[in-house]
């Protein structure tokens, strides 16, 4: 394993905790943990893991020398997007909480088709 995919691997375990902790941190969502903390966790890894495809696909590119820089940005990027989303998704009101994680998600998404995209048209 080279050390960027460490590093894509890396951004997606704390993208994963920055948005885990700012749902865990919302009442819904504790109140769900006092019910049934197991299913609520394993709902919220099985999720993480599909919205995980674009560190996926960032992950097999960076093993790839003419795509590692682009890897290591979507990765910084992703952390960054996150991070921004943590105060609108753990202080949302109970109906808000879903749209802002859905708009993180979709914003890194983009981020990494942009990214990639970028470098595509620049390499030529």
């Amino acid at each position: 394993m080279r050390p960027t995919q460490i590093a894509v691997l890396a951004s997606f375990l704390v993208c994963a905790a920055i948005v885990g902790i700012a749902l865990f941190l919302t009442p819904g969502i504790k109140a769900q943990m006092s019910q049934d903390a197991l299913s609520t966790v394993l709902g919220f890894l099985v999720v993480s893991m599909l919205c995980g495809w674009p560190w996926l696909r960032a992950y097999t590119a960076a093993g790839d020398d003419n795509e590692t820089p682009q890897s290591v940005i979507f990765g910084v990027a992703s952390i960054a997007i996150a991070g921004s989303f943590f105060t609108s998704i753990s202080g949302a009101p109970a109906e808000g909480v879903g749209w802002y994680a859905i708009l993180c998600v979709l914003s890194i998404w983009l981020a990494r088709v942009v990214i990639f995209w970028f470098f595509a048209v620049h390499s030529e």
